[in-house]
């Protein structure tokens, strides 16, 4: 286990994986504004691109790193139990 539940409450745990994420959506947006040209994705998009499309592309790159992520989590501790368990990953599935 990560961490210690009776030393920890997991109101303490939510927090921490909340500001996690904020922190996440903060880089992605600070990226967003720095590399994100607005000219140039309303071109590729046929779309004029306002103040908030940032703040939604951030949101959304956000959210599928986090789930991206924890996908990736339980995947790596399948392959890990089915070699533990001596069978091999492709005839896992």
């Amino acid at each position: 286990m990560i961490w210690d539940t009776t030393k920890c409450s997991y109101s303490a745990v939510n927090w921490s994986i909340s500001g996690c994420y904020l922190a996440l959506y903060v880089v992605n947006l600070a990226w967003a504004f720095f590399v994100l040209d607005p000219a140039v994705m309303g071109g590729y998009l046929n779309a004029s691109l306002g103040c908030g499309d940032p703040l939604v592309l951030a949101w959304f790159v956000a959210s599928a790193a986090t789930v991206g992520g924890g996908w990736a989590r339980v995947w790596r501790r399948s392959q890990r139990r089915s070699v533990s368990e001596g069978v091999s990953p492709k005839s896992a599935r």
